[in-house]
């Protein structure tokens, strides 16, 4: 069982560019305080009045979910023949899967957008920022983890499953979650499509 997600409480927070923003417990507002004033607590708003931002937004699981046991099924249907003649098109070389996603940990780090393009999907980044991707909005975010590592992936074909394990934290908690990767292969290249969390 999965240990408990840290919550953290409502209130003014450094926002990383010389003020104050408020965290409603939730998301971040539209509200915001220079660093030497001292913030009055914002009235609460209702979820219709939240600026956009970098919100997880829950996706459709990917369809490797049910993929890998369909293919179980079949390989056992089938007998060893199949499931040689199967097992060719599945690889278990996790290596430029894990890459993808180390590359994919520096640019959220580093905030190089180059790099982020370079391995993500235009679907990926526009969850990243709503309603479209844009580098100077996406480089203006807080992140919401701070550290990735790939714990395991394998491919099917062209597409890939990624599980990592990011650190989160709000400066005074430190916390873990599991987080689950769709990746596709384009052009000989591995991207990451979307993620479960």
């Amino acid at each position: 069982m999965d240990a408990p997600t840290p919550v953290t409480p409502p209130g003014w927070y450094d926002d990383g560019h010389g003020s104050w923003r408020w965290w409603d417990g939730e998301r971040w507002t539209e509200h915001t305080a220079p660093k030497g004033q001292a913030p009055a607590t914002p009235a609460p708003q209702t979820a219709a009045a939240q600026p956009p931002g970098r919100e997880f937004v829950t996706a459709p699981r990917s369809k490797l979910v049910w993929l890998l046991p369909v293919a179980l099924v079949i390989c056992a249907l089938l007998g060893v023949g199949g499931a040689l003649a199967l097992g060719s098109a599945m690889s278990f070389d996790s290596t430029p899967l894990k890459q993808t996603y180390a590359d994919y940990v520096r640019a959220e780090r580093d905030k190089d957008c180059a790099t982020l393009q370079r391995v993500t999907t235009t679907e990926f980044r526009d969850d990243l920022v709503e309603p479209r991707f844009d580098c100077t909005t996406w480089q203006s975010l807080r992140p919401e983890w701070t550290d990735g590592k790939a714990r395991w992936a394998m491919s099917f074909g062209r597409d890939g499953i990624l599980v990592a394990e990011e650190r989160t934290s709000d400066g005074d908690t430190v916390g873990s979650r599991l987080v689950t990767y769709s990746l596709v292969k384009r052009d000989g290249h591995w991207l990451l499509s979307d993620s479960d969390d």
